[in-house]
């Protein structure tokens, strides 16, 4: 990307930020040590570059890296994008898994044989709740030859309630992508936090059915934005290895 563009994308996202935060031009300007008509010169393009100090000050309020401000994509950055979302205990949570997977890099240098297995220390019933659990790491190789980056963790089933499509101590390989028409998904409900194992029927509205029967059917009309965000989808089990 040439030095017009990165300029380009740095003021396009300068606006759009003053718009989120709510912020008149005038505010905006004050806000980062600039006059309104400086301000105002810098957005209509009239200047062919950014003062190193301007620019720290707009990540510090907008709380986006510069490179995202200036287009500059790279590994993480959507990610990072979203931190400023979460809570203090949200950002604690995603430290310590920072950390786990840092350290178990250090010890194991082929870590793309191994995933995450999700081991919930409360019951695994219908309606799980993802509040408390705990995290290992599992030797995948013989699977990622299999479906190779699609393979993101594991989940370990603690209950009897899935039973006979999975049983007690059964691994889950789960994919994080979207389920599509007949994959059984793990879908989440924003409204009172529960996770369900659904078999996933791509019909309009959607339906998350029982995988065995046992436990209520949902539907969810992906068209209506509202009715969207209250199912979020997981991932989905892409195989089972039994322990």
């Amino acid at each position: 990307m040439d030095k017009q563009k990165i300029l380009t994308s740095f003021i396009d996202n300068l606006e759009k930020e003053r718009t989120k935060l709510g912020l008149t031009q005038s505010q905006m300007a004050k806000e980062l040590g600039k006059s309104l008509s400086g301000y105002k010169k810098m957005i209509a393009g009239e200047i062919t570059k950014i003062d190193l100090l301007l620019a720290c000050r707009v990540c510090e309020l907008t709380g986006r890296y510069l490179n995202d401000l200036c287009g500059l994509e790279r590994s993480g950055a959507e990610i990072e994008r979203r931190l400023p979302e979460l809570t203090p205990s949200q950002l604690n949570f995603i430290s310590g898994m920072v950390e786990f997977e840092a350290d178990f890099a250090v010890k194991e240098p082929k870590t793309e044989d191994y995933v995450t297995l999700i081991v919930l220390t409360g019951d695994l019933m219908d309606g799980m709740l993802w509040d408390s659990m705990n995290f290992e790491k599992i030797n995948v190789a013989a699977y990622r030859r299999r479906f190779g980056e699609e393979l993101d963790c594991a989940i370990k089933v603690n209950s009897t309630h899935l039973h006979p499509v999975y049983h007690l101590g059964d691994i889950l390989l789960i994919s994080k992508q979207p389920p599509r028409d007949g994959d059984i998904g793990i879908f989440v409900n924003t409204v009172t936090g529960r996770g369900y194992f659904r078999k996933y029927h791509q019909t309009v509205p959607a339906r998350l059915e029982p995988i065995n029967g046992f436990g209520q059917e949902f539907t969810v009309d992906y068209r209506n934005q509202e009715d969207g965000k209250q199912w979020i989808p997981f991932g989905k089990v892409l195989a089972k290895m039994r322990s």
